[in-house]
């Protein structure tokens, strides 16, 4: 909860953002094509994908991504940049 409240304080409603990246996306952008048939989804914990939902909703951006194989190139062109 520290972490969450920490990311709430650093951010206003409406701040901008160029880009947004996240490990894993909002609850409402979840890949539910993609979820194994055997998992019970009632027993997946669900918590991060909800903050990110949150999150999502208190700022603007014009990109927001977390597919890996968008992150991994976006971050290695970074890199090179230094």
């Amino acid at each position: 909860q520290d972490e969450k409240d920490a990311i709430f304080n650093l951010i206003t409603d409406n701040r901008e953002f160029d880009l947004v990246l996240t490990h894993t996306c909002p609850y409402e952008n979840r890949p539910t094509d993609a979820f194994l048939p055997f998992i019970d989804q009632s027993t997946v914990d669900n918590s991060t994908e909800h903050f990110l939902s949150e999150v999502k909703s208190k700022i603007k951006f014009n990109k927001y991504t977390s597919r890996k194989e968008v992150i991994l190139p976006i971050i290695e062109r970074l890199y090179k940049n230094e």
